[in-house]
C-alpha cells in the first residue's frame, strides 16, 4: 500500500508540475513541425519537369516556358529538376528557353538530366542549368547551327521588289556569314555557363560532334552520370532542403492547357533529305536558323 501511495503522489506531482508543462510544449512543437512541413505550405518541394521527347519550337516552346514560369512563381518549389530528351529546334526558341532557365536560376537551383539525347538546342537549354547529369549512353553536344534556305520562287510568281535583296535578304555568302555569327553565339553561351568546367577549346566545341554521356563527363559538357532521381536529389542539395516532396510540373501545366505536346513516344531523330530537313509551309518561304541535330539520309 505504501508503494502505491508513493506512486500516486509521484504521478500527481508530474501531472501538475513543470514536467507536464515541458512535455506539453515538446509535444506541441513536434506536432507543429509535422503539420508545417508535411501537411502545410511550409514543406519544401522540388519541381520536376519530365520531357520524354520534344522538338523545340512552336507550341512545345510555349508550354515549356509555361512550366518554367510555374516553377518560378510557386513558392512551395525551392528547386527544379528537368529531364530532357531533345534534338533542338529553331534558334530563337532555344534562346528563349536558355534565357528563361537563367532567369529561374536567379531564385532557385535548376538541375538537368539527359535522356537519350540532348543535342544542339536541347543541349543549349541544358547548359543554362546549375548542373547536368547524363546517362552513360546519352547523346550530348552537337554544338552549332544549321540554315534552311528556301528554294527559288515559282515561275508564275509576279513580284516586284524594291531592292536586289528584298526577296532573298542577301547573298548565299552573306547567309553563311550570319550562320557563323549564330554558331559563335551558341559557343559563347555555353562557355558563359560552363567555361570553368569545359575541357574543350571553343573551336573543338563548335565542330558539331556528338559525345556519349561517359565522354561528355570527361570533357565537361555534363557534370556527372545519373538519372532524373539524381537530378532531383542534387537540386535539393543545392537548395539546402531536406524532408522535401516533389511536384510534377508537367501535370500541373497539363491541367490548364487544352493541347499538350509531350505525350507521344520518342520518335527517330529528324532526318535530312538532300542535305536539309524538308520544311513545312509557310516556313518554306523563309531562311531559318536552327540549333538542331539532323541525321542525313544515305
Amino acid at each position: 500500500m505504501a508503494v502505491r501511495e508513493r506512486l500516486r503522489r509521484f504521478w500527481r506531482t508530474i501531472s501538475g508540475g513543470p514536467v507536464a508543462y515541458v512535455a506539453v510544449v515538446v509535444l506541441a512543437l513536434v506536432v507543429g513541425y509535422a503539420l508545417f512541413y508535411y501537411v502545410g505550405p511550409g514543406r519544401p518541394y522540388v519541381g520536376v519537369i519530365r520531357l520524354p521527347y520534344v522538338e523545340i519550337g512552336g507550341g512545345s516552346t510555349v508550354q515549356m516556358l509555361e512550366m518554367l514560369r510555374f516553377a518560378e512563381r510557386d513558392n512551395r518549389i525551392k528547386a527544379v529538376a528537368i529531364d530532357i530528351t531533345s534534338p533542338g529546334g529553331p534558334t530563337a526558341d532555344s534562346e528563349d528557353l536558355y534565357n528563361n532557365v537563367l532567369r529561374l536560376r536567379e531564385s532557385k537551383p535548376v538541375v538537368f538530366s539527359v535522356g537519350w539525347i540532348a543535342a544542339s538546342g536541347g543541349y543549349f537549354m541544358a547548359s543554362a542549368g546549375d548542373y547536368i547529369y547524363a546517362r552513360p549512353s546519352s547523346m550530348v553536344g552537337n554544338v552549332g547551327a544549321v540554315l534552311f534556305a528556301p528554294g527559288p520562287l515559282p515561275a508564275d510568281e509576279d513580284l516586284i521588289a524594291t531592292g536586289p535583296f528584298k526577296l532573298t535578304g542577301g547573298t548565299r555568302r552573306q547567309y553563311v556569314s550570319l550562320l557563323e555569327i549564330v554558331k559563335d553565339a551558341f559557343v559563347r553561351s555555353v562557355y558563359a555557363q560552363r567555361g570553368d568546367r569545359l575541357k574543350l577549346a571553343p573551336d573543338e566545341l563548335a565542330d558539331g560532334r556528338i559525345y556519349v554521356g561517359i565522354e561528355a563527363v570527361r570533357l565537361g559538357l555534363v557534370d556527372g552520370l545519373g538519372s532524373t532521381n539524381d537530378a532531383i536529389e542534387q537540386a535539393a542539395r543545392l537548395a539546402g532542403i531536406r524532408n522535401y516532396g516533389t511536384i510534377d510540373i508537367v501535370e500541373e501545366v497539363r491541367k490548364t492547357s487544352g493541347v499538350f505536346y509531350f505525350t507521344a513516344p520518342s520518335p527517330a531523330p529528324p532526318q535530312a533529305t538532300g542535305g536539309a530537313v524538308k520544311p513545312t509551309a509557310p516556313e518554306s518561304r523563309y531562311h531559318r536558323f536552327y540549333y538542331l541535330y539532323v541525321e542525313p539520309t544515305k
